[in-house]
């Protein structure tokens, strides 16, 4: 039997379970390609993914990580039954990112976590050209009538400008995860510096912010990394990101804060509404308390009481949509996923995927990013740094065997004299 074309077929069966999957989530299909191909194609890729997950039932051993993060999708379906309407778009989106989570662990188990992450490289590779293309030649497209999409910006294939450059950072990502030659840095100044000139050319001060910090956080890997590594550190920054909206008022009045807002990202001292809009989160949270407004409900609510179309906080929007209890969820989740580094040895690199997660938190302070788009990452960084705490186990217990073999034979006490 040619195990190599097995393996190949194995990889190539994942890559497209993961493609269809995300594709589905990200894709206006409905808008793009009508209503019934949209039915047609949301029923394939769950036929396949489930039939996946069923004959590797026995490799599903999940991990604190990916129980809470399952936890928190079963959090969020049950908020939306008890608070809302059961839509389409809302069983899809949480069947998707229930499917996203088993199948990375998965694959994980299998040993083709290799396999995924160039999957998901190649999905984002040609969404993100084919939008780009679009955009050079035609432009921004308007909002398709009935889309259900929040924001009323204008959109692009991918969605609207924030979507677009989450797409742009995440593929940047999976490919410095799977690159390790010797031009790595190289490459992250590279990719840093593009990724700021499409959100300028996107008018999209906020993810410059991200791409900028992205690209020092990998600078510094090898200097700071076990302090970025760290349950503390990672905690500080997502409570940070929550407390940030009450103290927003206070914060820009810093000087130099000031002058960033209004130099560098060319926005008012209201952060574009957004402090008059923070002002309401007590008053929102209180009429959900556990389980949320909904999130069939949340857009209508928050325009108005707020007179916005979100709460411009990735986890209040959370808190707000499907309650403390889911929110509480995602915030360990994340938490648990963050591990002390190991010196590594594994062909795919952790700490990027590390660097896009506080990338999407420190967005988090002043947009709603606390989607798929950072639980993908979440999700991938907790199986990429479980395979190279494996490694260093297995180096570990192979040095400790080596020197007891060389102690026995008497090498080492010659060796000491």
């Amino acid at each position: 039997m040619n195990h190599g074309k097995v393996l190949v077929s194995k990889s190539k069966l994942f890559t497209g379970i993961t493609t269809f999957m995300i594709m589905i989530y990200f894709f206006q299909i409905d808008s793009l390609l009508g209503y019934g191909v949209y039915q047609l194609l949301i029923k394939i890729p769950f036929f396949v993914a489930a039939l996946y997950i069923l004959v590797n039932i026995r490799f599903f051993k999940p991990n604190l990580t990916v129980v809470l993060l399952l936890t928190y999708t079963a959090a969020m379906a049950l908020s939306n039954y008890l608070t809302s309407e059961i839509t389409l778009n809302m069983i899809m989106s949480i069947s998707v990112q229930a499917f996203l989570f088993v199948t990375i662990h998965t694959a994980s188990r299998r040993g083709m976590l290799r396999a995924a992450v160039k999957g998901l490289l190649f999905y984002f590779l040609i969404v993100c050209a084919f939008n780009d293309l679009i955009w050079i030649v035609h432009g921004c497209r308007p909002l398709v009538e009935g889309n259900t999409r929040l924001s009323m910006l204008p959109q692009f294939f991918l969605g609207n400008k924030f979507s677009v450059m989450y797409d742009h950072i995440l593929l940047s990502a999976l490919f410095l995860t799977l690159y390790q030659g010797r031009r790595r840095r190289n490459w992250i100044f590279a990719i840093g510096v593009i990724l700021i000139i499409l959100s300028f050319s996107f008018d999209c001060a906020t993810t410059a912010v991200m791409s900028f910090a992205f690209m020092i956080m990998l600078f510094i890997e090898g200097k700071k990394h076990s302090l970025f590594e760290s349950k503390i550190t990672i905690g500080i920054a997502l409570a940070t990101s929550a407390i940030f909206p009450f103290l927003s008022a206070a914060f820009i009045r810093i000087g130099f804060i000031q002058n960033a807002i209004v130099t560098v990202l060319g926005r008012n001292l209201t952060m574009t509404g957004r402090v008059n809009i923070f002002t309401h989160i007590i008053e929102l949270v209180k009429d959900g308390l556990f389980w949320g407004i909904g999130r069939e409900n949340t857009t209508s609510v928050i325009a108005t009481v707020a007179g916005a179309a979100n709460i411009q906080n990735g986890f209040w929007q959370i808190a707000i949509t499907y309650g403390m209890i889911p929110a509480a969820f995602l915030f360990f989740a994340i938490l648990s996923a963050t591990r002390s580094g190991v010196e590594r040895k594994t062909s795919l690199h952790s700490y990027t995927m590390l660097g896009v997660i506080y990338a999407f938190v420190l967005a988090g302070f002043v947009e709603i990013t606390y989607g798929i788009t950072l639980l993908m990452p979440v999700a991938l960084y907790n199986e990429l740094n479980i395979q190279e705490r494996k490694v260093y186990l297995r180096d570990q217990h192979s040095d400790i065997w080596r020197f007891r073999k060389l102690w026995r034979n008497g090498s080492v006490y010659h060796d000491a004299v």
